[in-house]
């Protein structure tokens, strides 16, 4: 049995340090024996897993559902890994679909805009770099992103428009929106979705902020990330 340090066994699987570091925290790679020193130690089983492991993140597979695979790896059988594999495959080709549905609509609405870019009058409210892009496009942008599947994002999308309404100002900042809430909207609330949405959509950046009775919530989807946070809050529609 060969033992390797994390240097080692990254340099090995391909998987960085700091992500293996990630899987241990996360239950996903069993704390590995130490050394006196303190130094972890790694086992051919560890890289086996390891390689599990990413092999199940390639298929799209989240990581909630990987240790569920991975518990079950331990095991003496191979069936039920293959049983449970089977089913997360199954849905991951179904949402994998319907991602596929939302972009090639997404596109088509790319296409009918690409088609009223190039004329050489001035800018103006027909204009197509002037107007605001519809309701039905943000949704695709949003969908296009986001791991949920088609039955459960308009609901969610419902959700965040809800706290847009309860906003009392909305203020929109390069690449990103806040929105500034009453003492009255409880931040549990906000925090509850802010999890679920980090949960699906993780380019999402969000930060909350609390001052005496003020609070906020800042959403930021980094450079040339505005239609996908206007989608999100149902915003320009």
């Amino acid at each position: 049995m060969t033992a390797m340090t994390i240097s080692q066994l990254a340099h090995r699987s391909g998987v960085p340090a700091t992500t293996l570091r990630y899987y241990e925290k996360a239950g996903i790679l069993p704390q590995p024996p130490r050394t006196d020193a303190g130094y972890r130690r790694y086992d051919d089983t560890a890289l086996a897993r390891v390689g599990f492991l990413q092999r199940a993140r390639t298929l799209g597979i989240q990581l909630s559902d990987i240790a569920e695979l991975v518990r079950l790896w331990d095991g003496d059988r191979c069936e039920p890994v293959q049983d449970q594999l089977r089913a997360m495959v199954h849905a991951q080709r179904m949402a994998t679909r319907e991602r596929l549905d939302v972009l090639t609509h997404l596109a088509a609405d790319l296409d009918a805009v690409g088609t009223k870019i190039g004329a050489d009058d001035a800018c103006g409210p027909s204009c197509a770099c002037m107007a605001s892009p519809s309701a039905r496009s943000n949704d695709r942008m949003v969908g296009a992103c986001c791991k949920l599947g088609a039955a459960d994002l308009p609901e969610r999308l419902a959700d965040w428009r809800r706290l847009r309404d309860r906003a009392t100002s909305i203020e929109e900042r390069a690449s990103a929106v806040r929105l500034t809430f009453s003492s009255e909207v409880p931040m549990e609330e906000v925090a509850r979705l802010v999890e679920l949405e980090s949960a699906c959509c993780t380019f999402y950046r969000f930060t909350m902020e609390v001052d005496g009775e003020a609070r906020s919530m800042t959403v930021d989807a980094g450079p040339n990330g505005t239609p996908a946070v206007r989608g999100l809050l149902g915003l320009g529609t």
